[in-house]
């Protein structure tokens, strides 16, 4: 039976936000996701952005290396105030969720 690990990795406070695939926002941040995660969040109030497409996330579950350069998300979830990446290895399901929440 695989073990299933929950990774929650960013939340923000939110206020309003369009629905588009690529973008959780609000009246203070956007950030902005491709394929694979979180690319980039830009600060409205300080007109400035962190960038994040060079990120090369690991994470080490029992000893066990997962290299999420290596691998693909086998399914993106987008609800309405979060977009979830949902990974797999022989051992485990792994969801890196971003969120944003009031």
């Amino acid at each position: 039976m695989s073990k299933i690990l929950l990774v929650l990795v960013l939340v923000f406070n939110i206020h309003s936000f369009g629905m588009n695939i690529n973008y959780l926002k609000n009246d203070k941040i956007a950030a902005r996701f491709n394929g694979k995660g979180l690319i980039s969040v830009f600060d409205k109030n300080l007109n400035s952005y962190v960038y994040l497409e060079n990120d090369d996330t690991q994470l080490t579950i029992d000893n066990q290396l997962i290299d999420f350069t290596e691998i693909a998300p086998l399914n993106i979830k987008r609800e309405k105030q979060a977009i979830s990446y949902f990974y797999a290895n022989n051992s485990y399901r792994i969801e890196i969720r971003y969120e944003l929440r009031p």
